[in-house]
């Protein structure tokens, strides 16, 4: 049987190293009623080990070629978090992963890496 304290659920459909970056997105959209054509420079910060699986090759992750793809990048899916305000399954629809208020957005999220996160003995996730 499984310890319930290492049990957590997924609130949006996509990869589970994208859940907190999504949370954060979320927060700002909500509270803050972020206007996109405003934003210059979306940041986010997580461990090196993530990088490789949900930010290069970069080409892909912002432009993504499958709904599937669409699901393992943290700049498509911050985008459409900030345009739309939510990530659920119709994010991740042929229509969607091609929408180009989502996509113009996706090209301006970046990534800094923090060697303080021990990813993957302890893995990111949100409040």
């Amino acid at each position: 049987m499984r310890d319930p304290q290492k049990i957590a659920y997924k609130p949006y459909p996509c990869g589970f190293l994208l859940q907190p970056f999504l949370y954060c997105a979320s927060r700002l959209k909500r509270n803050y009623r972020i206007d996109v054509d405003d934003i210059a420079e979306v940041w986010c910060r997580g461990p090196s080990g993530m990088v490789p699986l949900v930010f290069e090759p970069i080409e892909d992750k912002v432009a993504s070629r499958t709904p599937y793809e669409g699901k393992f990048s943290l700049p498509f899916t911050v985008a459409a978090m900030l345009a739309e305000g939510k990530v659920d399954l119709t994010t991740f629809s042929e229509e969607k992963i091609m929408d180009r208020k989502t996509l113009k957005l996706a090209e301006i999220v970046k990534y800094t890496t923090d060697p303080n996160i021990d990813y993957p003995k302890h893995m990111p996730r949100h409040p």
